[in-house]
C-alpha cells in the first residue's frame, strides 16, 4: 500500500474521530474522578494518587481541547437520509461537555492550592460557555436537535459555576473571612450553653445537655460529637483562637472514650473537613437541592427528547446516534451515582439525626446506619506520615 494513501486514510480518520473520541475520553475521565476521587479520602498511595492526579489535570484540558473542536466543526456532513441536514451533533454535544467542566462532586481540588485558582475557574466558564454558545447559534434553526440542547447548556452552566463557588469558599482567604465571622457566633452560643467556669468535673451527661446532644439517638451521637469537633477544627484551620472553654468542651467530649470509638470521631470530623476542601460534597441543603434538582431534571429531559426526535427521525449516523446516547445516559447515570452517594454520605445522616421528633427519621437512620455503616468502616488512612 503506498505510504501516501495510508496517511490520508489516517488522516480521514482522525478527522472523522476526533471529536468522537475526544468527548467520549471526557466521559471516561469523568466516571473515574467520581468513583476515585472520593477514595482517596482513606486510601493512600502512589498508584491512586497518581491515578486521580492524571485524570484531575486530563480531565479540563481534554474538554476544552474537544469543545475547541466542536467549535471549529459546524457545517460538515454526515447525513444519511432522504432528507439530508447539516450535522449539528457536534454542536448538540457542546453543551454537555460543558457539564464535564463542572466535575464530578466527590473532587473539585487535588490540593489546596488547586482552590486558590477559582478565579482562574470563572474566567474559564465564560470562555467555554461562550464557546458553546457560538457552536450552537451556528447551528441554530437548522435542526431541532438543537433545542434539546438548551436544558443540558442550563445544566452545565448550573454544574460548573457550583465547582467555582466551591473552590472560592474553599480558598484561604474566604475561608478565613467565613470563619471570622462565625468564631464570634460559636464562641457566644457556646457560653450561653455553660456558665460555669468549671468543666473538669463536668459529667457527660451535663457536657450532652449543654451541647443539646441530650436528645439525639445514640447511633448519631458520634456524627454530632465530630461536627463540633469539625467546626473548631475550621476555626483553628483559618488560623483563629478560641475560648479556653472550647478546648475543654473537646477533652470532654473525647475523655470518657476507648481508642477506638475515639478514633471514629476525629476520622468523621477529618471527613468533613476533608469535604469542604476537595469536594462539593459539603452538606444537604436547600441551595444544593434545587442545583442537584436542575441538573439532574435538564439531564433527564433532554435524554427523553433524544430519544423521541430519533425515533421519529434518521438524519444522523448510527455511530453518532450511538455516541450520544452513550452521553446522555452516561450523564444520567452519573447523576443518580452522584445522589446516591450524598444521601448516604455523613453529612446526609447529621442532617437526618437533626429530625428529633420524627419517629419515621430515627427509624430510617437506624436502618441506613445498620446497613451501611460499621464499625470496621475507614473514613480516613488512619495514620499520620512526618513530610519534614
Amino acid at each position: 500500500m503506498d505510504i501516501n494513501n495510508l496517511s490520508k486514510r489516517a488522516q480521514e480518520l482522525w478527522n472523522e474521530w476526533e471529536i468522537r473520541s475526544l468527548i467520549l475520553l471526557s466521559l471516561f475521565l469523568q466516571i473515574l474522578l467520581i468513583i476515585l476521587g472520593n477514595r482517596r479520602k482513606y486510601h493512600t498511595g502512589i498508584v491512586l494518587g497518581g491515578l486521580v492526579w492524571i485524570a484531575y489535570l486530563s480531565a479540563d484540558w481534554v474538554t476544552t481541547y474537544a469543545l475547541g473542536s466542536v467549535s471549529r466543526s459546524q457545517g460538515g456532513s454526515g447525513t444519511n437520509c432522504i432528507n439530508p441536514t447539516p450535522n449539528n451533533i457536534p454542536a448538540f454535544w457542546a453543551p454537555i461537555l460543558l457539564v464535564h467542566l463542572g466535575g464530578p462532586d466527590t473532587i473539585t481540588a487535588y490540593a489546596l492550592e488547586d482552590n486558590e485558582l477559582w478565579l482562574r475557574h470563572l474566567l474559564q466558564l465564560a470562555i467555554q460557555a461562550s464557546t458553546a454558545s457560538y457552536s450552537l447559534f451556528k447551528s441554530w434553526g437548522k435542526d431541532p436537535l438543537i433545542y434539546i440542547a438548551i436544558p443540558i447548556f442550563v445544566a452545565g452552566i448550573t454544574k460548573y459555576g457550583d465547582r467555582v463557588l466551591v473552590l472560592w469558599l474553599a480558598s484561604s482567604k474566604k475561608f478565613r473571612d467565613i470563619q471570622s465571622e462565625e468564631v464570634d457566633t460559636f464562641q457566644s452560643k457556646f457560653g450561653e450553653n455553660f456558665q460555669s467556669p468549671t468543666f473538669v468535673d463536668m459529667s457527660e451527661e451535663d457536657l450532652n445537655e449543654g451541647l443539646k446532644f441530650n436528645k439525639i439517638i445514640s447511633e448519631a451521637l458520634y456524627l454530632h460529637e465530630a461536627h463540633f469537633l469539625f467546626k473548631m477544627f475550621k476555626i483553628f484551620y483559618a488560623d483563629l483562637a478560641l475560648s479556653h472553654s472550647s478546648h475543654m468542651a473537646s477533652y470532654l467530649i473525647l475523655r470518657g472514650k476507648d481508642a477506638t470509638d475515639a478514633f471514629k470521631v476525629i476520622e468523621v470530623e477529618l471527613g468533613f473537613m476533608y469535604d469542604v476542601l476537595f469536594t462539593k460534597v459539603t452538606g444537604v441543603c436547600s441551595t444544593r437541592t434545587i442545583l442537584r434538582s436542575i441538573s439532574f431534571l435538564s439531564s433527564t429531559s433532554a435524554l427523553v427528547a433524544f430519544s423521541l426526535m430519533v425515533a421519529n427521525k434518521c438524519a444522523y449516523t448510527e455511530t453518532e446516534v450511538i455516541i450520544s446516547y452513550i452521553l446522555l445516559g452516561g450523564g444520567v447515570v452519573l447523576e443518580i451515582y452522584g445522589v446516591i452517594m450524598l444521601l448516604l454520605s455523613e453529612w446526609a445522616m447529621f442532617r437526618l439525626s437533626l429530625l428529633l421528633k420524627k419517629p419515621w427519621a430515627n427509624a430510617v437512620y437506624k436502618a441506613v446506619h445498620k446497613a451501611i455503616y460499621s464499625d470496621n468502616n475507614k473514613r480516613w488512612e488512619r495514620y499520620m506520615c512526618d513530610t519534614t
